[in-house]
């Protein structure tokens, strides 16, 4: 993980805080940040949210569950083609059905955001 995207990371954990508080806002708030995060730093940003979360590669055509039913599984492939394809990626508005939209709430509830690379 290079330089950039480390503080990218430290950058998005004290923007979210604690994020316990609100996991809904949390999770809107990261999806936002990977959406607001320059176009070529997105797809490793979002990569290494997945490898903090213990997500290879080989496992990015697989939806990602995370625990609780009120979240649609999304494949993290998805969520990285939402990120290439500019026109569909909205800069400021991530709507709650989109693939990076599910896969930031998984990654949210998988508890990402307690890594050190990220926590406040």
């Amino acid at each position: 993980m290079d330089d950039g995207i480390e503080r990218r990371l430290a950058e998005i954990g004290r923007l979210i805080g604690d994020w316990r508080r609100s996991e809904e806002r949390s999770a809107a708030t990261l999806a936002i940040s990977v959406t607001t995060t320059p176009f070529d730093q997105r797809e490793r940003l979002l990569e290494a949210l997945l490898g903090l979360a213990g997500v290879g590669p080989e496992r990015g055509s697989r939806p990602l569950a995370a625990p609780g039913a009120d979240i649609v599984p999304a494949a993290p492939r998805d969520a990285l083609l939402q990120l290439v394809d500019r026109e569909r990626t909205y800069l400021s508005n991530v709507p709650i059905h989109t693939p990076l939209s599910r896969v930031c709430r998984a990654l949210v509830r998988l508890g990402v955001l307690d890594h050190t690379k990220i926590a406040p």
